[in-house]
């Protein structure tokens, strides 16, 4: 359901988000290439960036998530 709406999702996630499919499901990831994590500057900006992407793809994802199971329990 999600991947049949990422012409939305995909915006609202913003970033570097992309979906791919394998199998032929929908898979929506992201990903960084900080550099070397021995650095503590890049691995700070490194965990930085995930904490914001994280909290992004829960805001984003979890009313459709909910959504989507509510509608499947009520089938």
């Amino acid at each position: 359901m999600i991947g049949e709406d990422w012409a939305t999702v995909g915006p609202l996630l913003g970033g570097t988000a992309t979906m791919t499919e394998k199998d032929g499901v929908p898979v929506i990831g992201d990903a960084l290439r900080p550099g070397n994590l021995e650095d503590p500057a890049v691995r700070d900006r490194a965990y930085d960036w995930l904490t914001e992407r994280t909290n992004t793809f829960i805001n984003v994802l979890r009313p459709r998530v909910r959504s989507a199971a509510a509608d499947y329990q009520g089938q």
